[in-house]
């Protein structure tokens, strides 16, 4: 196992990898939910770097943070229609059991703009090995964290956008951790 201050640098970095994408999608002034937010690291990272404001919501309370959080699933969340102007997914909807369901109650929530970043895969041993990584970095994290792999290739994701009332904006390559083994795409999703 690591030493605890290398995880925590570790984790520092990739936070603020992760914030510093995101941040070129939220203008200063807009409400952010950070949907499956965990520790709330990345949010707090972007709520410095941008000038927004972050709230949080989860299933677990792995709050980091002095960052507001509403422990409700991302199915079911407690906020009123059109409540914040963005929100984030951060490598969450392969954590859900129904993914279009969750972005369905994302786009209740926002007035604007979803944003996501997942992993995908090209091919079966990828996606095997998301299975791995994902399973092996989770349950260091919480053995309650649901993990029913529900991984999807670029394309697939962009079958599921085409369902909902969306304009895909915007599809970025990401590289959060550039010597993990592993494809990532920052999905930018605006409200028609």
């Amino acid at each position: 196992m690591f030493p605890m201050w290398a995880t925590f640098l570790f984790e520092e970095y990739r936070a603020k990898r992760i914030a510093s994408y995101l941040s070129k999608f939220v203008k200063s002034g807009e409400t952010v939910l950070d949907c499956g937010c965990g520790s709330l690291l990345i949010a707090q990272k972007l709520q410095k770097l941008s000038g927004i404001k972050v709230f949080g919501v989860d299933v677990i309370n792995l709050n980091r943070t002095n960052l507001s959080m509403c422990l409700c699933p991302g199915e079911r969340m407690a906020f009123a229609n059109r409540s914040v102007s963005v929100v984030c997914l951060n490598f969450v909807l392969h954590h859900t059991e129904d993914p279009l369901e969750t972005l369905r109650e994302c786009l209740r929530v926002t007035r604007h703009r979803v944003i996501i970043l997942e992993d995908i895969y090209q091919n079966q041993l990828e996606l095997k090995l998301l299975k791995v990584l994902d399973w092996t970095g989770n349950r260091s994290v919480s053995v309650h964290m649901n993990l029913p792999f529900n991984f999807k290739s670029e394309n697939e994701w962009r079958d599921i956008f085409a369902t909902l009332d969306v304009e895909l904006v915007a599809v970025e390559n990401v590289r959060p951790i550039p010597w993990r083994p592993s494809r990532h795409r920052l999905f930018v999703l605006d409200k028609n």
